[in-house]
């Protein structure tokens, strides 16, 4: 088994693989017999058929395709770890030649991030500077929002808050009432 790693630009690695005629032979008998297994052969007991019957009551094609599906599924973890390529999703496989068989597979891998020398920017920040009527317009309107209202019975202040209840109509017909607005 030959493979050839390529790194793109847009994080994925591409591995040419060239599988053995050998491996592509076993899987093909391995195949055959799952499929003498499923589709019985006649004159043959379930599983039990020789490689040439099945061969040419399926077709030497069909058994090749699974067997590409087969080894390509266990090389492909294979060459994984063999090429040290951790995944960051799943691969896509694609038969790049049939004979002999040539598999390439499309990984996608993590994106390398190096940093520039961030160490060296520095920012100052800018001073503020609050004054003495800024803080007590701050401090005002706190205490203005966290203040319990209690009624009172004297006349109105400067800055109290008044509730009034407001009843009005015409002609005995009452178009407004409203308490405590």
């Amino acid at each position: 088994m030959k493979v050839t790693t390529e790194h793109t630009p847009n994080c994925q690695a591409i591995l040419t693989v060239e599988v053995d005629e050998d491996q592509v032979t076993s899987a093909m008998k391995r195949a055959a017999q799952k499929i003498s297994r499923m589709r019985p052969i006649p004159g043959f007991r379930p599983g039990k058929a020789p490689y040439e019957y099945i061969e040419r009551a399926v077709g030497k094609e069909n058994l090749r395709e699974q067997a590409i599906d087969e080894v390509a599924q266990a090389i492909y973890k294979q060459v994984l770890e063999q090429e040290n390529i951790e995944p960051y999703d799943k691969g896509q496989v694609e038969v790049a030649q049939a004979e002999p068989l040539i598999l390439k597979f499309t990984v996608p891998t993590r994106p390398v991030v190096t940093l520039g020398d961030y160490r060296s920017i520095h920012l100052t920040p800018r001073a503020v500077e609050v004054t003495d009527a800024e803080v007590n317009q701050a401090i005002e309107q706190l205490r203005n929002d966290q203040a319990i209202l209690t009624p009172v019975t004297r006349p109105v202040q400067w800055n109290d808050r008044v509730t009034v209840d407001v009843r009005g109509g015409i002609e005995d017909q009452i178009h407004i009432d409203r308490q405590g607005l």
